[in-house]
């Protein structure tokens, strides 16, 4: 049984290959924005360090897991912010590592912050066909060495507006389309071009302010006319903790959860379930594990309050 599901999990991979590397879906994705948009570096005018666990399918061998990490401040002139992101992707035995820098420059505008940013990194793809596979029958020609590609480049731009109760953005994190030249999976392998579009806002939703509404949209849209849509609606309790359902359009529903542990440290939990999927029978659907800190370095300044982006 193990076989047959480590050999379904490579089917899947080599076939989502094929057509094209997508990027991953996060559920926290107002929080850890950074990764699809170079424009959000410096935003929150602090330094921020986010760390984000995806796990997928839990209960099936080689199920699909993402890793990341973001960093981003504002640089010594207020107008320039720069990030750092790190990933690392799972599936079966594909292995995605991924490294970017980003830097933005900035632009007072209405209240608010008009952001242009740029993205540069570099990707390296493995798939562990001998180390990570077990086969049904042994000495299979296909399966001797594992495959590990070139450093594929990555370069990409971003639009950021934001004040402390809106938020919207435009994005193409991953221009370059590299072809992913291994005969073992595919020799029209590419890394396909997605092009997202983030929107939110933050609503009183009492007299006193101690209920907010913050709602969020993300759009992904790639060129094989593949368009994906995730909503969020957060509810904020005097802004110490938040709970509250997602939707995606791949036939996933959730529940965020989150808790600011003080000003400057927030914690959240999500869990997905697709209930489009023929493998839902079959798990326990997706956890997702979010922590965030915002350091302060002027200690006579501090943080006066959360801000909502």
């Amino acid at each position: 049984m193990f076989k047959k599901v480590v050999l379904l999990l490579l089917l899947i991979g080599v076939d989502f290959m094929s057509i094209a590397q997508q990027e991953p879906t996060y559920t926290h994705f107002t929080f850890n924005s950074l990764t699809i948009n170079p424009a959000v570096a410096g935003n929150k005018e602090l330094l921020t360090v986010t760390a984000l666990s995806r796990a997928r399918w839990l209960k099936f061998p080689g199920a699909p897991r993402t890793h990341n990490l973001t960093m981003h401040s504002i640089l010594k002139s207020t107008r320039l912010g720069g990030g750092f992101s790190f990933l690392n992707d799972s599936k079966g035995p594909m292995q995605s590592t991924g490294i970017d820098l980003d830097i933005a420059y900035r632009l007072p505008l209405n209240e608010g912050v008009l952001s242009f940013g740029l993205k540069g990194g570099v990707r390296f793809l493995s798939v562990g066909l001998q180390s990570e596979v077990v086969t049904v029958d042994a000495g299979d020609a296909a399966f001797q060495n594992d495959v590990v590609l070139k450093p594929l480049p990555n370069f990409g731009f971003g639009v950021h507006y934001s004040r402390n109760d809106f938020y919207a953005g435009f994005s193409v994190p991953k221009l370059f389309e590299n072809r992913l030249n291994v005969n073992t999976v595919n020799n029209n392998s590419f890394e396909e071009r997605n092009y997202y579009f983030m929107l939110g806002g933050a609503f009183d939703l009492n007299t006193d302010q101690s209920v907010k509404l913050k709602p969020s949209v993300l759009v992904k849209i790639t060129e094989s006319t593949l368009i994906q849509f995730d909503a969020n609606f957060l509810f904020y309790f005097n802004e110490k903790f938040w709970l509250g359902p997602m939707y995606r359009s791949t036939n996933d529903i959730g529940l965020l959860a989150g808790l600011n542990i003080n000003t400057q440290l927030k914690f959240g939990y999500a869990l997905d379930w697709s209930f489009g999927n023929k493998t839902a029978t079959y798990n326990s659907g997706t956890h997702e594990i979010m922590l965030s800190y915002d350091f302060v370095f002027d200690k006579k300044q501090g943080i006066v309050s959360p801000r909502h982006f």
